[in-house]
């Protein structure tokens, strides 16, 4: 029997730009460190952990925002899988609160953006309850 597989687009849409946002994110975070450490003499203390914490937050978050990103891209010919859905998003929320405790509630406004793009380009590339579009769940245990 040869079923075709179809491509789920959104889900591979969203984890190309899940993935850009990844890559811009670990950037903001490199340019964050390197302010700090070229800086840091005529640097304030607190000026320069709240750059610290949002580099740090910044690091994680596209850590994060790449592997959900390679999970979308490698899985938009597939049917979802429950199990790997829920652990996604509870990962993603995981994360994303002890980003936002890293930053020691000193957010950054490129930060912010990237986090409230992160979950925009999340939630599209989920199935969510109606499933993808004549996809459905994959309801085996493997």
């Amino acid at each position: 029997m040869n079923i075709k597989k179809k491509i789920v687009i959104r889900r591979l849409i969203s984890g190309i730009l899940i993935i850009i946002l990844a890559i811009f994110s670990l950037y903001k975070s490199y340019i964050f460190s390197t302010i700090t450490s070229k800086y840091n003499a005529t640097m304030d203390t607190q000026l320069m952990n709240a750059l610290n914490g949002n580099s740090n937050a910044l690091f994680a978050f596209g850590i994060l925002l790449l592997v959900i990103g390679i999970i979308f891209l490698f899985t938009s010919n597939r049917k979802p899988k429950k199990w790997l859905e829920y652990s996604l998003i509870v990962v993603f929320l995981l994360v994303g609160t002890i980003c936002g405790f890293l930053t020691g509630g000193t957010i950054s406004p490129i930060s912010r953006i990237i986090a409230i793009l992160a979950s925009v380009f999340f939630i599209l590339g989920l199935p969510l309850k109606k499933e993808f579009k004549n996809i459905p769940f994959d309801n085996t245990s493997n």
